[in-house]
């Protein structure tokens, strides 16, 4: 049996337009790329960028490619990119929205605004993944139909790829959507974290107000190595109002 790993980082970076007078982007964007270096993920889901956040991440992140962008021009824009280690490579990408028109820009009636998702299939000289990072609205109710959503587009793919889903979703693991995830199937995703009251979201504080709302979960032939939520700071300063997620995994193939 060839045993191969790999990891991967979710990251709510906040938009760099936000009003935070004592947490602007311009004092946290060294702080962003030094965590990612430190964890060297092979991939990063990030949410939550604006296009000069974009261009600050690859320019900064020398070792990675990007995917999944929808380059829509307006300054206001909220890309949700998949970054990649360049030892990879990506042989499939789909954007897609969360809403009953997923190939043009839309939302659910629900949602409050619209919010995307982002899919590739990734291959290395021994491996295959599929990586799938997302950012979901609010209400329970627009939750459950975006996990639909994303669950009927993956069963799409052959079952024997692993696949793996990130993202901020604005729900704990004791929300419906979680269960839709979780417990319903194809594809059926696992939690590599075991304490599922653990919590990401902080406000810049450092002290997390909300439960777990960044995720990484997995499906398929995957072992989880090691998982960590990231409390990282550099001089009482955060990167984010979120904390950063990393899991490794191995990947057992016959």
């Amino acid at each position: 049996m060839n045993v191969k790993s790999f990891s991967i980082m979710t990251f709510n970076i906040r938009f760099g337009l936000a009003p935070d007078k004592n947490n602007p982007w311009d004092k946290r964007k060294k702080s962003v790329i030094n965590i990612i270096s430190e964890k060297n993920p092979d991939f990063i889901g990030i949410q939550e960028v604006n296009d000069f956040q974009l261009e600050y991440l690859k320019d900064n992140l020398k070792d990675y490619n990007v995917t999944g962008l929808y380059k829509k021009k307006d300054p206001n824009w909220q890309e949700i990119p998949i970054f990649y280690k360049k030892d990879w490579d990506c042989i499939l990408s789909e954007h897609f929205f969360l809403s009953d028109t997923p190939y043009k820009e839309s939302k659910f009636t629900e949602s409050q605004w619209p919010r995307q998702a982002v899919t590739a299939l990734f291959s290395n000289k021994c491996s295959m993944v599929s990586i799938t990072n997302t950012h979901f609205d609010f209400k329970d109710s627009v939750q459950v139909k975006s996990a639909d959503l994303i669950r009927q587009k993956l069963s799409c793919l052959n079952t024997k790829i692993p696949k793996v889903l990130c993202g901020d979703f604005n729900a704990d693991p004791t929300g419906k959507c979680y269960h839709q995830f979780v417990f319903k199937a194809p594809p059926e995703f696992k939690d590599p974290f075991s304490n599922l009251q653990s919590a990401t979201f902080h406000g810049f504080t450092g002290i997390p107000n909300t439960g777990r709302i960044d995720w990484i979960l997995y499906s398929g032939n995957l072992s989880p190595l090691s998982g960590k939520i990231i409390e990282y700071c550099e001089n009482g300063k955060y990167p984010s109002d979120h904390f950063p997620v990393f899991v490794k995994f191995s990947i057992d193939q016959d």
